[in-house]
């Protein structure tokens, strides 16, 4: 997941630095629902460099939450109220597993996602249709969300579940 997350964040300053001196002096700052831009504003850049840049720090905060998470275990929250420190040392490595592979999964769907948005940014800078990338983004959202949290928590109950003795 690591190698799958950097490849996007590369990919997506690729992107912006491949199309930063291609981009006119009027660039779409912000989409609609329909997926087609409905505010534009000068090539700054800031608002060139506004997604990777958002993506660097949501990924660098994401990394540090995972491994903050096993330094304290009372502040590791689990469904139901429990905390990790409430569970058997044992069982810590497993659940911890299944919160950073959630907290990877979470920060690929946003790496794509913020990835489509800077496309579909480009695309429509440059006077093409960029309402099918957004809507793609979109439906990204809007699926992938629930069918991680249905993930997390098959995989968190499997760590939190007793291992079977081996004979």
């Amino acid at each position: 997941m690591r190698a799958l997350n950097l490849l996007l964040v590369i990919s997506l300053w690729a992107l912006a630095l491949w199309g930063w001196p291609r981009i006119p002096e009027t660039i779409p700052l912000h989409f609609g629902a329909d997926g087609r831009p409905d505010r534009w504003g000068p090539a700054s850049p800031l608002n060139w460099f506004l997604l990777p840049t958002l993506t660097l720090g949501l990924n660098a905060l994401i990394v540090f939450l995972g491994h903050r998470m096993g330094r304290n275990p009372k502040l590791v929250k689990l469904p139901g109220g429990q905390t990790l420190a409430d569970l058997e040392a044992t069982a810590h490595p497993r659940v911890l597993a299944a919160m950073t592979g959630f907290l990877g999964m979470v920060q690929a769907e946003l790496n794509l996602i913020l990835l489509l948005v800077q496309y579909g940014q480009l695309r429509a800078a440059l006077g093409g249709d960029a309402q099918p990338v957004i809507w793609s983004a979109i439906l990204l959202g809007l699926l992938s969300g629930p069918a991680l949290i249905v993930v997390y928590f098959l995989r968190l109950q499997r760590a939190l579940s007793p291992k079977p003795p081996r004979p």
